[in-house]
């Protein structure tokens, strides 16, 4: 940085300067910002959609990612722990990244390997089985949940898993190179990304493994013999089951409650009307809905 008071040209000519200092934009290195570039742009989205859902009325019809994740850490405590570990490893490989024993695009190779030929899998793989999933998702009616579940899974299949076995297995390489490659050849020309990637994990980590964080803190997950999950797909399961002919409810909340000394969840459904007279009261052995449930 010259010497001399700061200014937003002084700061971007910088900027320019030590992108340039690192030489020529290699294809391998260009490919990557044209794959993860456009990719992360796209998540940011869904993320800034799925989180103004309720500011349009619940119409964005995909949840966060930060949502689908905690709607598995609702299901199952456990897997807060999974994704403290995945993010650790994460900004760890991101910070730390060597060749060493990788192709050319940054995937791990077996060791002793020969060096591997580069496939004909391209963005194109990752495009077209996400909207091919997605437009039956939606075909079949599938839950906003669900449809969470297919765009990020999708995404990491196509993206990340068959890619990284190509390599591994099949000594195949991808046309576009891994996102932990990509990162490397940004803070190496951008130092400032580094940071931006460090403080951006750590406000996920907590988000996640303390999720809904920052909007409530953590209460007991476990009520009932149940956690609220649960009591509400324990009550979504009879639901169905009693309305198998007649038009479906929709979930409208939850709460916990004692009826006749024992702990419950009561879960509470919409009719077409709007009104909530279906409740289901749920504990771990069982779901006795109001006669509204039935009709």
């Amino acid at each position: 940085m010259p010497e001399g008071p700061w200014s937003p040209v002084a700061w971007w000519r910088a900027i320019v300067r030590n992108w340039k200092a690192e030489g020529p934009v290699e294809p391998r290195e260009r490919r990557g910002y044209w794959f993860w570039g456009p990719t992360i742009l796209i998540i940011l989205t869904v993320e800034l959609l799925g989180a103004l859902s309720s500011t349009f009325k619940d119409k964005i019809p995909w949840p966060t990612i930060s949502g689908t994740v905690g709607h598995l850490e609702k299901r199952w405590d456990w897997v807060a722990v999974i994704v403290v570990g995945v993010i650790a490893a994460t900004a760890f490989q991101a910070l730390a990244y060597k060749a060493g024993s990788r192709t050319v695009t940054g995937r791990s190779q077996r060791p002793g390997a020969p060096t591997a030929q580069e496939s004909g899998y391209s963005w194109l793989f990752v495009l077209i089985p996400g909207l091919i999933a997605l437009g039956l998702a939606i075909a079949f009616g599938a839950s906003k949940i669900q449809l969470g579940y297919i765009i990020y899974g999708v995404l990491a299949v196509f993206g990340i898993v068959v890619p990284s076995v190509l390599a591994f297995v099949l000594n195949k390489d991808a046309r576009f190179p891994t996102l932990f490659f990509t990162l490397d050849r940004l803070r190496r020309r951008f130092h400032a990304a580094a940071l931006i990637l460090v403080s951006g994990l750590a406000i996920l980590v907590v988000h996640l493994a303390f999720y809904p964080w920052p909007d409530i803190a953590h209460e007991s997950a476990s009520f009932a013999g149940l956690t609220a999950q649960k009591a509400r797909d324990k009550a979504e399961q009879k639901v169905r089951s009693l309305r198998a002919s007649l038009p479906p409810l929709s979930y409208s909340t939850q709460s916990r409650a004692v009826v006749d000394g024992h702990d419950v969840w009561l879960v509470y459904f919409r009719t077409a009307s709007g009104s909530s007279a279906c409740v289901v009261t749920v504990t771990h052995d069982s779901a006795d809905p109001t006669d509204a449930c039935k009709t």
